[in-house]
């Protein structure tokens, strides 16, 4: 009984002070990027744990629903995910991705979305706000015709045999 005690307070003291306390880590190197109409966001994800016990962490998006906002592993083969197994010690972070299309109508401006990570008990989570400038392409201006001359020829190719001389007439329009 005494060696459990001990234990529990070692635990204790471990847990009050902080150490082994869980810790996660969710970000991303570029929180704010701009999409052209018709291209898909694509951004990496990081996850970093330093928890004491391995822990699944679940992943979800809020933002605009149609531009089906999901979370793909950074890998071959490239699969949706919605949660992520951590070890405990991980050096590297593990890498997912953050993908999202703008649908066709979508009209120019910033969108946001904020992924969240976070376990099942909600003992854990953090947020990442992204935003996302969606440029659409411009009319483009009609361009008033330029003065230019006009080269015409009545035969586009001629042929003749190699060493013979050649005739050719061209028109000239200003």
């Amino acid at each position: 009984a005494a060696r459990w005690w001990l234990v529990s307070l070692a635990t204790i003291f471990m847990l009050a002070s902080g150490v082994g306390a869980q810790e996660l880590s969710f970000f991303t190197d570029y929180p704010a990027v701009v999409v052209s109409q018709g291209r898909e966001v694509s951004l990496e994800v990081k996850l970093l744990y330093t928890g004491y016990s391995p822990v699944d962490v679940e992943l979800s998006v809020a933002g605009p629903e149609d531009w089906n906002p999901r979370f793909e592993t950074s890998g071959y083969p490239v699969i949706r995910i919605q949660t992520v197994h951590l070890l405990p010690g991980e050096e590297e972070p593990k890498v997912i991705r953050f993908k999202a299309r703008p649908p066709d109508e979508a009209p120019g401006g910033d969108y946001q979305f904020t992924l969240t990570a976070s376990t099942p008990d909600g003992a854990i989570q953090q947020s990442i706000t992204v935003t996302v400038t969606l440029e659409t392409e411009a009319e483009p201006e009609e361009e008033e015709p330029e003065e230019a001359l006009q080269l015409a020829v009545d035969y586009p190719s001629l042929e003749n045999a190699a060493g013979e001389e050649f005739v050719y007439t061209i028109q000239v329009r200003n």
